[in-house]
């Protein structure tokens, strides 16, 4: 997005997040992520109110409302996908301190993202405005979230090669069950098993 959006060839928050410490849940992370998941919940109810109001509203009033409505999610969805991919190295990093010392904050941030994800899940217009960001800035949420994982798996695709790491004798990857797993959606992305705190 930041070489689409602002001409930068290359940006990274690796060695940001490589170098910060579990104390910046609470001061930093915690709070962006409670005020992503109020966002999300009044816009939310916003788009119930909606569908009451014009029920029996004319087609002009129900676009004026919907457009509106996808409005506000395009700035959620754009403020998801500046927060989440530092969230989800963050979290990779310090998981294992979390686990082994739980604490109300970081419950606190899992549950937030749980509330995101729950009313994606309910909202279709939040689904489909996700799917036109993605699609409009060229986003490859396997290759935000890990860059050097995905560098490599492009390259041997592109060269006919298995990874460097592939057992011996393995050919291409097969895809489908069992095979590689790649979330069109950010958001299903963190709740995915792999990532949460437990």
């Amino acid at each position: 997005m930041l070489k689409k959006n602002f001409k930068i060839k290359k940006a990274f928050s690796g060695s940001i997040i490589s170098n910060s410490t579990p104390d910046l849940l609470e001061k930093f992370f915690l709070p962006v992520s409670s005020k992503i998941s109020l966002k999300a919940d009044e816009i939310y109810n916003k788009e119930l109110s909606i569908r009451v109001a014009t029920r029996n509203a004319d087609a002009t009033e129900r676009e004026s409302a919907e457009g509106e409505l996808q409005k506000d999610y395009e700035v959620l969805i754009r403020d998801i996908y500046a927060f989440y991919p530092l969230l989800i190295k963050y979290v990779d990093l310090h998981k294992s301190f979390w686990i082994k010392n739980p604490d109300e904050h970081s419950e606190k941030l899992y549950n937030n993202v749980a509330e995101v994800f729950n009313l994606w899940l309910k909202s279709k217009i939040f689904q489909k405005e996700e799917r036109t960001f993605v699609s409009q800035n060229e986003i490859d949420n396997m290759l935000l979230i890990m860059p050097s994982s995905s560098n490599n798996m492009i390259s041997s695709e592109m060269s006919g090669q298995p990874p460097a790491d592939a057992p011996a004798g393995k050919g291409k990857k097969r895809r489908g069950k069992g095979g590689v797993k790649k979330f069109t959606s950010l958001i299903i992305w963190t709740t995915d098993p792999e990532w949460i705190l437990v």
